[in-house]
């Protein structure tokens, strides 16, 4: 299993969590729920749940394919370009090895990989 922490995916207030299973290339979505709302005022307070990360209950497919071969690394990164929205970045299999800048969408989903590196990334061991 491979996680990474992009941040807010789905744009609920609460931060998610990237899970991909390296034997089948499967991506999830693990949706962060609130801690609670311990002063009752309607308003939930003190930010994800840290156990919400770890629920199937709570998890939707994001992608599918991406094997570690596939797609070697996988980081979440913030927003990188500035729509509000978090981000992912991969590398590419050693016979293309580029990187992909993954944006993210307001939807929950991600929207299609943008080469923007060509060549050279095989011998990079981490991205963050």
């Amino acid at each position: 299993m491979h996680l990474a922490s992009p941040g807010d995916v789905d744009g609920d207030g609460f931060t998610d969590l990237i899970a991909r299973d390296s034997g089948t290339g499967q991506v999830w979505l693990y949706h962060g729920l609130s801690a609670g709302d311990a002063d009752a005022d309607g308003i939930p307070d003190g930010g994800t749940d840290p156990a919400s990360l770890a629920s199937a209950a709570n998890r939707t497919a994001y992608a599918t394919g991406w094997t570690p071969a596939a797609r070697p690394l996988l980081t979440g990164s913030g927003d990188s370009n500035g729509d509000g929205v978090p981000d992912l970045w991969t590398t590419t299999s050693n016979t293309t090895a580029g990187l992909e800048f993954v944006p993210g969408r307001k939807s929950g989903l991600h929207g299609p990989p943008v080469v923007v590196g060509k060549g050279g990334w095989q011998a990079i061991k981490a991205i963050s």
